[in-house]
């Protein structure tokens, strides 16, 4: 069984890391078929020097995650717990804030939420409750930070983030519009990164027809297949963690966002003020944590 189930992590292993030299060590065996794997604030797996983030977790004979799994911080603090059924994910999740704060609860089955689903903001107030079933997503109350009730029994104004197609697997869009029974009606506007993303509009919660404000061309400007802004159900990193993506230390350096804004010089400016960043963050304060012992360079990576 050892040896089955390292030959399997090593096939993975090839296939998802970056181009690194050397082999990286993200896991530990505890016994038979149970193990410590660490992981980063991106959601990737990672080195044990490096790690953020612990998950012990069984994993199945195809590297699948199987049975009863718990996520930690380096500090012994619950992050997620939750059941896997050869790599599906069934029966009742609970996600964290990194500072121990509940992020959301509620159940999956056949690895699709259902039932009744509660979010929480990072300051521990409410955020919104959602209701699945086989056909519906409705959203039944919304609140601000601020503990006030925006959207009561499936109907007022919602103002929040909601999941989308970025590319990312956190929650990055910012959106607003009418809810009526539970599902977006009317003209809805989101931005992303701090700009204008897109507007939609909705009749009975069904889209009639979006736009990209931003874009150069109508092809690629309007579109009635399918929203953008899909999803009252806010991402978290299980899914990053789904993906088996791997980093190592020296790739994890140090991520820092700046987000896009019109004018050269301006970003040029929000750069100048991101290297400070990590300059003071980790040269000033003699951390090691994105640096190694004989580095004399700073990389730059644009995504």
């Amino acid at each position: 069984m050892y040896f089955r189930l390292f030959c399997i992590l090593m096939l993975l292993l090839c296939r998802t890391t970056f181009g690194q030299k050397t082999e990286i060590t993200f896991y530990e065996i505890i016994e038979g078929d149970s193990i410590r794997m660490f992981f980063n604030q991106r959601g990737n797996f990672t080195e044990k020097e490096c790690a953020d983030f612990i998950r012990y977790v069984k994993l199945d004979t195809m590297a699948n995650f199987d049975s009863y799994f718990e996520d930690v911080s380096l500090e012994n603090k619950l992050l997620a717990k939750g059941t896997y059924q050869h790599g599906i994910r069934n029966g009742y999740f609970e996600v964290y804030y990194p500072e121990g704060k509940a992020f959301c609860r509620g159940n999956y089955r056949d690895n699709l939420p259902f039932g009744q689903w509660e979010f929480f903001h990072e300051n521990g107030s409410p955020d919104r409750t959602l209701q699945f079933t086989e056909t519906d997503t409705l959203l039944i109350t919304s609140y601000d930070e601020d503990a006030k009730l925006k959207v009561s029994q499936g109907n007022g104004n919602f103002k929040d983030y909601v999941g989308g197609n970025t590319g990312s697997c956190y929650n990055e869009i910012l959106a607003k519009g009418k809810i009526v029974n539970g599902k977006p009606d009317g003209k809805w506007t989101a931005d992303f990164a701090e700009q204008p993303f897109c507007v939609e509009k909705y009749e009975n919660g069904k889209l009639v027809r979006g736009e990209f404000p931003q874009a150069l061309s109508n092809d690629d400007k309007y579109y009635k297949d399918k929203p953008v802004l899909y999803s009252f159900f806010l991402n978290n990193y299980l899914s990053c963690l789904e993906n088996y993506k791997v980093e190592s230390c020296a790739d994890s350096s140090a991520h820092v966002k700046v987000s896009y804004v019109n004018g050269n010089q301006k970003f040029l400016s929000e750069l100048r003020r991101s290297i400070e960043w990590v300059i003071n963050n980790d040269y000033y304060s003699r951390s090691l944590k994105h640096c190694l012992y004989g580095d004399n360079q700073l990389s730059l990576s644009f995504q």
